[in-house]
């Protein structure tokens, strides 16, 4: 898959190793780390949707992300009502109806993120909403909507700071 390989690029620059030379292992809920000599030295996740990869990375704090294509084909607020918090759901159902797609897709990304930030099961996530993470949406491309989540409280940064964020665009 494409964005593994571009993830063992992206990890192996971090770590100034050969991508062929990392390892990886699945914690107890599915989320990948590093594993071997690289193990603990960087945290990170993935997800891609349609045409777009979304990667984090941190040397100090656990992360997690989420992209996913905006679409139609769904029954939006079943779904929030069975994954996300009450707030969300209060929000979508004041929504006007031509903007709930969009603004369903939001509230999931952020959710999703938070999830794999923790490393948790999902549908264990509903719980604990943001609460110790810092949860920001991030600009993909028009038709999609990302977030990442990052744990607050290390070193004593609890807001995000758009200068320890990058982005870049790979076409592989």
């Amino acid at each position: 898959m494409l964005s593994r390989a571009a993830l063992r690029g992206i990890l192996s620059h971090y770590l100034g190793s050969g991508a062929s030379e990392l390892s990886f292992v699945v914690g107890p809920h599915g989320k990948p780390a590093l594993g071997g000599d690289a193990a603990g030295r960087v945290h990170f996740n993935l997800s891609h949707s349609g045409g777009v990869a979304l990667v984090g990375v941190s040397s100090d704090r656990e992360v997690g992300v989420d992209v996913e294509r905006i679409r139609a084909d769904l029954d939006e607020m079943a779904l929030a009502r069975l994954a996300l918090g009450v707030e969300a759901v209060t929000r979508l159902e004041a929504s006007e109806p031509e903007r709930r797609t969009v603004e369903f897709f939001r509230f999931w990304v952020r959710h999703e993120a938070a999830i794999k930030c923790r490393g948790v099961a999902l549908g264990k996530g509903k719980q604990g909403g943001e609460d110790g993470l810092l949860v920001e949406d991030a600009a993909v491309g028009a038709g999609y909507a990302a977030a990442f989540a990052v744990a607050v409280g290390v070193e004593g940064v609890e807001r995000w700071d758009p200068a320890l964020v990058g982005c870049w665009a790979w076409d592989g």
